[in-house]
């Protein structure tokens, strides 16, 4: 049994036999306010009986509630009633379920113009982190290392980390907002009172030790290897947290430490967006020309093959007419050739030959000489001479 308890059945005790000793002595007294008489031991067992009715206290089913006497630490309570006596005891309550806190704060309670103006009473200023330019290769190593740990094994066994490219946009140095996520559970009131002494104070100095490890994590690497590996930075800053609280035996069962965004500011964002459309305008592009290669590379071996197959379809003509015929494939051919040639009455058709071509040059030039002799006639004398 608890000290404490022993220590009130105690007082208790006395207190009903003392109250009884007084009721067999009848020793009285008398009230001058109201002028009556009242036996001294049932007037004790009356006062004794409201103080511990007083001191009778609620825990609720959503807290927990630790009891100091005088200061000290004396038992913890959960849910039901507590006796707490009466201005020798404190039962402080703390909340049973799960507590979640944003840091720096909720969206609405931070005030981005803390450069230019002061920050009102009730908001807070953001979280605002440096990345490096490129990743450093020991944390990449370091990271690797701790994959294959056998101890973080069930932390990290489904995650795989990610080298995003070199031409990522977010490879650059920046200055990003950067908010994150806690959540923790008190398990020991006392605990809790004794080391770190309200919530508050808690969670100050949960988000200290956060803005901490993130500036000097987020300080080696990228913004965009930050992000594809936000999964090993959530477990990272986790761990960091829960070695904090247990070393300091806060009481408390750290559950979760996460990043919830990274706040881009708005030049970063269009440099993104301008980005995206880039992309999709080459993709388009690319898509467009490959449309027009596939069509010419189809209309091309479409012509090929129909012109082949009417090279076919004559080439089966002319081999059934020989056959049926009974004559040499030149007399086909010429005969083809004849028939194509008389297909156009206004095409002019020379025929080549020794014989054709010299007679018709000798005619050509005697029709030109009798055109200039008609067209410029020779002078008499020219012409008797003749």
């Amino acid at each position: 049994m608890n000290p404490f308890w022993v220590v009130v059945i105690v007082v208790n005790f006395i207190l009903f036999a003392v109250e009884i000793s007084l009721q067999f002595q009848g020793i009285k007294f008398n009230d001058f306010l109201f002028e009556a008489e009242w036996n001294a031991g049932g007037l004790l067992l009356v006062l004794q009986i409201l103080y511990m009715t007083a001191s009778v206290r609620t825990v609720r089913e959503y807290e927990r509630a630790g009891l100091f006497f005088l200061g000290r630490p004396v038992l913890l309570f959960d849910s039901g009633p507590a006796l707490a006596p009466l201005f020798l005891t404190s039962l402080e309550k703390l909340p049973r379920a799960e507590i979640q806190q944003e840091h720096p704060g909720n969206p609405e309670k931070i005030f981005r113009n803390e450069d230019k103006e002061q920050v009102p009473d009730g908001m807070v200023p953001p979280i605002r982190i440096t990345f490096a330019p490129e990743t450093n290769q020991a944390v990449i190593a370091r990271i690797k290392s701790d994959i294959a740990n056998p101890e973080y094994e069930k932390d990290l066994r489904r995650f795989e980390m990610i080298i995003p490219p070199e031409d990522d946009p977010l490879n650059v140095r920046t200055t990003q907002e950067v908010s994150f996520i806690t959540r923790y559970k008190i398990d020991n009131p006392i605990d809790f009172i004794q080391n770190i002494g309200s919530r508050e104070n808690a969670d100050e100095q949960i988000k200290d030790l956060g803005v901490g490890v993130l500036t000097q994590e987020f300080g080696k690497i990228t913004l965009a290897f930050a992000i594809a590996n936000q999964v090993y930075y959530n477990w990272l800053l986790t761990r960091a947290i829960r070695w904090m609280v247990e070393e300091k035996k806060w009481g408390v069962d750290f559950v979760l430490g996460q990043i919830k965004l990274f706040g881009l500011d708005h030049d970063t964002n269009s440099k993104l967006a301008e980005l995206t459309r880039s992309k999709a305008e080459r993709k388009a592009t690319v898509t467009k020309a490959e449309g027009e290669r596939d069509k010419r590379r189809l209309e091309g071996e479409g012509d090929r093959l129909g012109e082949q197959a009417r090279i076919d379809g004559r080439t089966d003509g002319y081999k059934r007419q020989m056959a049926e015929l009974g004559v040499p494939a030149m007399a086909v051919l010429g005969a083809e050739t004849a028939r194509v040639i008389t297909e156009n009455p206004g095409q002019k058709t020379v025929i080549v030959g020794t014989g054709g071509t010299h007679r018709s040059r000798k005619r050509d030039r005697g029709q030109s000489e009798r055109r200039r002799r008609r067209n410029f006639p020779a002078p008499k004398g020219e012409l008797s001479a003749s």
